[in-house]
């Protein structure tokens, strides 16, 4: 009797993850009135928490600090009252605590005018299962980074040590390497505004290259970036966070962290908190146009956001990073405007800067329409990890194998299988 029951029971269990990833999520207009309220949520939410995150690397912050933190906010905050108590001057005070205020009123406000003027702006309603499947695809890969943490935390219990010192492994490993960093030698002295833009460019060179390889290379594209590029309609809480790209951000932290931290340090002993702050509130009000698509025509229409977005290399021009059109693909890729630094200094000098467009590119991944694609946020977040392993198995020779991990993302083993598409379109 038991040898009959095993082998039913591990059918029914590798049915079961095969329907776990080859069915589709079907999401209709009776989920409105959630999806409206995940969108209400997520604006004030987002608003809110933008605030701790003013020194996270991940939003090129200067290697201060990568966990959702109010303490360097607040730290400015006191900076600024503390000046005004013994100057008696309060008009500084008054107009960091006004611009705090306007900028979280105004980024909750985006988020939700990027959904609800929808319908308005594109003559449809923003589609509700893109929203679902997405923002579902940001909380599995959330978890997947946890449970990479919780496995680690898991060994060292095994061994004998504490749970949670496994559990913050990395996440002390992150502070190491900025302590580390405190040790290299303060080169030279320079005004405080003159650092912050040495800072901000000579980062915005590392970051540049960074996310240009992230498209170029094949392993970094299909394991890090591909999935930020996947989202067919565009609003902040369906595009997928970089920093939260599953596996591969726990390593793309590394030299983000070490380079950021390094550089800030050899120009200047001061951290500059207050400088990279006050940059943070004001390029938020552009910023947020980097993944709006109702809101691009809106947008490029007005010369003071175009303006904004040129100086933080960000904003609407971002948008163009993220088209789908052949005119903005290149063999690896949408290589224009890829961002760092200040004015596109870097995307011009290297040749990838491309001004806004008057109409409103499709965006997405090239070559893939938006209903060839799963709606399983499962398939999407394991779909680069399947497609290597998937092509490391199938590969005719070791040489094909090596360049299936350091191949160019232009490169195409003889036998692949892109688990992004829906199942019947695959292999």
């Amino acid at each position: 009797m038991n040898t009959t029951t095993q082998p039913q029971s591990k059918q029914q269990s590798e049915s079961h993850l095969r329907r776990l990833f080859t069915a589709e999520m079907f999401v209709g207009e009776s989920y409105r009135p959630i999806a409206s309220a995940i969108i209400i949520i997520f604006a004030i939410g987002y608003a809110i928490s933008f605030l701790g995150l003013m020194q996270y690397v991940a939003y090129l912050g200067p290697g201060l600090g990568d966990e959702l933190n109010f303490q360097p906010y607040l730290s400015v905050f006191d900076q600024f009252y503390s000046s005004a108590n013994v100057n008696g001057l309060y008009l500084p005070l008054l107009l960091f605590v006004g611009l705090s205020v306007i900028n979280v009123i105004f980024t909750a406000g985006i988020v939700m005018a990027g959904y609800f003027l929808y319908p308005r702006l594109l003559g449809k309603p923003f589609p509700v299962s893109v929203l679902f499947t997405y923002f579902s695809l940001n909380a599995i890969c959330t978890v997947g980074i946890f449970s990479l943490n919780a496995m680690v935390g898991l060994v060292a219990l095994l061994l004998g040590y504490d749970f949670m010192a496994g559990l913050n492994a990395f996440t002390e490993f992150l502070i190491q390497l900025r302590q580390w960093a405190q040790q290299v030698p303060t080169l030279f002295e320079l005004p405080a505004w003159l650092a912050f833009f040495l800072i901000t460019m000579i980062g915005g060179f590392f970051h540049y290259w960074f996310h240009r390889l992230a498209h170029e290379s094949r392993v970094l594209w299909l394991l890090f970036h591909r999935t930020h590029h996947m989202t067919p309609e565009l609003i902040q809480p369906s595009a997928q966070a970089v920093f939260n790209a599953f596996p591969f951000f726990l390593f793309a932290a590394v030299p983000y962290v070490v380079i950021f931290s390094v550089i800030g340090k050899l120009i200047t002993a001061e951290p500059l908190m207050a400088y990279f702050v006050i940059y943070k509130l004001f390029s938020a009000f552009v910023n947020l146009f980097s993944h709006q698509s109702a809101l691009y025509r809106w947008a490029q229409g007005k010369w003071v956001i175009r303006a904004l977005s040129t100086v933080t290399s960000e904003g609407v021009y971002h948008y163009l990073h993220h088209s789908a059109e052949t005119d903005h693909n290149a063999p690896r890729g949408n290589l224009i405007n890829i961002g760092g630094g200040l004015f596109f200094f870097w995307d011009r000098i290297f040749g990838t800067y491309r001004p806004v467009t008057d109409y409103k590119p499709r965006v997405g991944l090239q070559g893939i329409e938006a209903d060839e694609m799963t709606t399983n946020p499962f398939r999407l977040a394991f779909a680069g990890i399947g497609q290597l392993l998937f092509e490391l198995r199938y590969c005719q020779s070791l040489k094909e194998g090596f360049w299936v991990i350091f191949g160019g993302s232009d490169f195409t083993p003889q036998k692949s299988c892109d688990y992004v598409l829906k199942a019947k379109y695959n292999c």
